[in-house]
């Protein structure tokens, strides 16, 4: 419909024509004339010229593909950042190799979050999404973070399930930990001998 609209170009012409009226002049040599009068009139209509719109739109559609072509090439960079951080984790795993002394006791440790804080239901729900360490909750936490970090930054419960538990999961472990102090202080049997 806007391209049917069309400015137009209005021009008026108008034809004067002065008349002569015979008679004795005042002047000798000159005629005696009434003033000019407009005779005709007519309206003239130019085409209205559309290259203003025309220009806009190409310079609008231009600027669409470079804009849509950056994005492209964003989104395949922030996608490569992705997938090089994910094999540097899986490489470098959060803990390393657990053959040395040192790490047995980071395997202790990890083995106490699994077994401890987390209650059966959290371990169940952890493995039904396929969780089965602190090892893989902390990659799939971090890769929640990373999708959580980036623009449009969605909210929570947008995220696909297994990133929504392993987010909520993590985040929990400080309230579990008091949770187990508390319960352990409260017990009659806290760690006194009789």
């Amino acid at each position: 419909m806007l391209s049917s609209i069309r400015p137009q170009a209005v021009q008026r012409l108008a034809v004067f024509k002065c008349h002569a009226i015979p008679g004795p002049s005042t002047l000798p040599g000159l005629a005696r004339t009434s003033p000019c009068s407009t005779q005709q009139s007519r309206t003239v209509r130019t085409k209205g010229g559309t290259d203003f719109y025309t220009n806009a739109n190409r310079r609008d559609e231009r600027l669409l593909k470079r804009y849509e072509a950056q994005l492209a090439r964003a989104q395949a960079k922030i996608k490569r950042d992705e997938e090089e951080a994910l094999e540097i984790m899986k490489r470098e795993k959060y803990h390393g190799s657990s053959t040395s002394a040192g790490n047995q006791t980071v395997d202790n440790h990890n083995y106490y979050f699994w077994e401890k804080v987390f209650t059966r239901d959290d371990r169940e729900l952890l493995e039904k999404h396929g969780i089965r360490s602190v090892d893989e909750l902390y990659t799939v936490y971090e890769a929640a973070e990373a999708v959580l970090t980036r623009p449009p930054h969605p909210p929570i419960e947008r995220l696909e399930p297994r990133l929504q538990v392993a987010h909520k999961m993590y985040q929990s472990i400080p309230e579990k930990l008091a949770q187990a102090g508390r319960a352990k202080a409260r017990s009659p049997f806290s760690g006194w001998l009789f």
